[in-house]
């Protein structure tokens, strides 16, 4: 070339993924590099075999990097707003979406290059994975989430922005093909875990402990959830004050929701029932019968039943805190016997007399059906006396039941009534009321009968005013004695 005139190399085209190398500090035009600029101009040529092979381009692989936020999202905006505060402890993975792995820019070219470990987020939420290689065109990073404990994915996609919302446990980069690319919209937003507990209370008609079909549910019963401290639960699961009673709707269910997930697989909550109308007493549970078919998913728990599924992650349910209810019983009884003495009292040894014919009536003197809505029939005493009316519904306060001697046995008359004032012990007069019976198992036995034997009269005398004289539903009776020939003597009606 004429003197002053050089030949310029100019770099057109290069292999994806590479980046001009650092310019050397010294003047060494034989090992330094032209590539920043792309563009290398020769010596003066002038002569003729002269050569200039200084004119070198040095590379390195590019390098890209992705990120960069967890954060809680305090609105459930699924938006990155002003304030809301990053997620500390959560961890991240990186991968590509040909499946390779993801290793350091620095060890591409290693046959045993380790693969880019996880990352985990600070206390404001930031996270990056920088010194990342180019990738083949079409190639993307994609980035990871662990869920962190207590938290849920907030709501994903919200608006247009990249750089604001939230992408749900994986995020994807945009491709990356120049050296010092980034794509730091790859965030996560969450929110508070929560976790639903319930779910039915009802009425086990068949008093076998199962929910069977067609089994009602019971309205308006209250109950109350307790943490694993055995406590009422005080918030929720974000942190606001928590209603901690329910109470069931008409079609007997419950449900506890927005509590905040359990720390382990070991906690539990555990809801306990508070109010119940006294007409209902707990039906049987698993481990007092063996019912077919019965499990936790369909059986009952008495008073209180605790969560059998961990509740460590958002959203999972524990509805089998069921509770079923048959109706409450009272009873009413028992004793009806021959009063050897005379003296209105249950001595030792006096025998029962057996079939006496009683009734039952309920607060209104009318006949009662039980729970099971059958009528309550005439008892009658057994060899030892005995007699008992059960199945009886509860009653309101200061509501009794009465039972009446309905046919008395032959030969005998009422001993005195009250005769002590112990009401276990002395005997009542045709009939009887009962103590209050207002919760299940009530009962009362002290409703009893005392009889003495009608004593034949003595010939040419009459009993005394109040002896020997019969009893019987209050109805008078006239004791007349005839002389020999039928003419009446004497005659004394007594009550």
């Amino acid at each position: 070339l004429p003197a002053g005139t050089s030949y310029v190399v100019t770099v057109t085209k290069l292999p994806r993924g590479l980046a001009p190398t650092v310019e050397a500090d010294d003047d060494d035009a034989a090992k330094d590099s032209s590539a920043k600029t792309g563009i290398a101009t020769s010596g003066d040529l002038t002569v003729d075999g002269a050569s200039d092979v200084t004119l070198d381009f040095g590379y390195v692989h590019g390098k890209v990097s992705v990120g960069d936020r967890v954060w809680f999202d305090t609105n459930k905006n699924g938006l990155q707003d002003d304030g809301e505060p990053g997620v500390e402890g959560a961890t991240l993975t990186i991968a590509r979406t040909d499946g390779k792995p993801v290793v350091h820019v620095d060890d591409v070219d290693k046959a045993d290059a380790p693969v880019v470990a996880p990352v985990v987020t600070q206390a404001d939420g930031l996270y990056v994975f920088e010194n990342l290689p180019i990738l083949p065109e079409g190639v993307k990073y994609k980035v990871s989430v662990q869920v962190p404990a207590k938290y849920a994915p907030t709501e994903a996609g919200v608006g247009a922005d990249r750089a604001k919302d939230s992408s749900t446990g994986e995020a994807e980069a945009e491709e990356l093909a120049v050296d010092g690319a980034e794509d730091k919209t790859l965030d996560f937003g969450f929110v508070s875990a929560r976790v639903p507990v319930g779910d039915f209370v009802w009425f086990d008609a068949n008093k076998d402990g199962k929910q069977d079909d067609g089994e009602p549910g019971i309205e308006g019963v209250k109950l109350t959830v307790l943490g694993p401290d055995g406590q009422p639960v005080a918030v929720d699961a974000d942190g606001q004050p928590y209603k901690s009673e329910v109470v069931t709707d008409k079609a007997g269910k419950y449900l506890f929701e927005n509590l905040p997930v359990l720390a382990s697989d070991t906690e539990r909550y555990t809801v306990k029932v508070v109010e119940i109308g006294a007409e209902y007493t707990p039906t049987v549970t698993r481990d007092e019968v063996s019912t077919p078919g019965l499990g936790v998913d369909n059986d009952s728990s008495k008073g209180q039943a605790s969560t059998v599924k961990p509740l460590t992650v958002d959203k999972r349910v524990d509805d089998t805190l069921d509770f079923g209810f048959v109706k409450s019983t009272v009873s009413v009884g028992d004793f009806v016997w021959f009063d050897s003495n005379g003296n209105g009292r249950q001595d030792a040894g006096e025998p029962g007399i057996a079939g006496v014919e009683l009734t039952l009536t309920g607060p209104d003197g009318k006949s009662v059906t039980d729970v099971d809505g059958k009528a309550v029939p005439v008892v009658t005493t057994d060899k030892d006396g005995k007699y008992v009316f059960e199945n009886l519904p509860v009653l309101k306060d200061g509501h009794k039941y009465t039972v009446t001697v309905s046919k008395a046995p032959a030969g005998y008359v009422a001993t005195k009534p009250n005769a002590t004032g112990d009401v276990s012990n002395d005997s009542s007069s045709g009939s009887v009321s009962s103590v209050s019976l207002v919760k299940h198992g009530d009962k009362d036995l002290t409703l009893d009968f005392g009889f003495v034997k009608v004593k034949d009269p003595v010939p040419g005398k009459v009993a005394k005013t109040g002896a020997d004289t019969a009893l019987a539903g209050g109805v008078a009776v006239l004791v007349m004695l005839l002389g020999a020939a039928g003419v009446l003597a004497r005659r004394r009606a007594t009550q």
